[in-house]
């Protein structure tokens, strides 16, 4: 006879977190979170360097590369993340640390395009600093949810779905912007 088990229930919250690609990030030291910062800011300075030869138009060219800097600078904010301190390996998300990734994302992005008016072919715009710092609160929000003891992977789905669609509309109003700008 053998006996009746119960269902294996999922841990929540950080725990949960202790898997996977979150795993990976746990076990990193927080220095390797200024580390991978600035060394990915640097990726994103040599980016923005570029001379763009993407025409602008509704859906492609401009749109996608607007859009683009939400992902650049949401990992920005990832990796600051990783410099704060933690619980279970997880970042601790309080309104002073969240407050400090988010004012240093700010002023790395106004930075970029303070450096992309100088470049030719590229141009300062108020709006990428908004795509930029939508990246970032994406970024924040989810890990905040995502250490919370109510995660779970139907609410991780719809906010990957919003932030999605937000990173998405903030850079079409980038590119509607650009287009409107003599």
């Amino acid at each position: 006879m053998t006996a009746h088990r119960a269902p294996v229930r999922e841990p929540g919250g950080v725990l949960r977190a202790a898997r996977g690609f979150g795993a990976s990030l746990g076990r990193l030291s927080r220095v390797c979170g200024p580390i991978f910062a600035l060394g990915w800011y640097g990726m994103i300075f040599a980016i923005s360097s570029q001379r763009t030869g993407i025409a602008a138009g509704p859906i492609g060219g401009g749109w996608i590369l607007n859009t683009g800097h939400s992902f650049l600078f949401g990992l920005l904010a990832l990796w600051l993340l990783i410099a704060l301190p933690r619980r279970a390996g997880w970042p601790l998300l309080q309104a002073k640390s969240v407050a400090l990734v988010m004012g240093l994302v700010l002023v790395l992005a106004v930075l970029d395009e303070l450096h992309q008016g100088s470049v030719p072919t590229r141009h300062m715009s108020a709006t990428d600093v908004l795509t930029d710092l939508t990246g970032a609160a994406c970024v924040v929000w989810i890990c905040a949810y995502t250490a919370s003891a109510a995660a779970g992977e139907r609410g991780l789905r719809i906010r990957l779905g919003l932030c999605f669609a937000a990173c998405f509309a903030a850079g079409g109003l980038a590119t509607i912007a650009e287009q409107a700008a003599p």
